[in-house]
């Protein structure tokens, strides 16, 4: 029997092991949006781009919107 609303699984799902962090999100300080964006345009007279979550900061919903975005970066060269 299939568990789950769209029956993905067979079977009993269990969970076999887990940590709880306090920190695993940043929560960003006064300005830090101002002090990301300007190291990431310093970045970019480098000739560097940083996109995505980590590289931009920039908390994207999927995988397509980063493809979108590293192709106009390649545009804007």
């Amino acid at each position: 029997m299939a568990a789950g609303p769209v029956g993905l699984f067979a079977g009993d799902l269990r969970l076999e092991g887990s940590d709880v962090v306090s920190n695993a999100y940043p929560v960003y300080a006064d300005k830090a949006d101002q002090r990301a964006a300007k190291v990431i345009a310093e970045l970019r007279m480098l000739g560097i781009e940083s996109i995505g979550r980590q590289g931009g900061f920039d908390y994207q919903p999927t995988a397509h919107d980063s493809t979108l975005r590293a192709e106009a970066a390649l545009i804007r060269r």
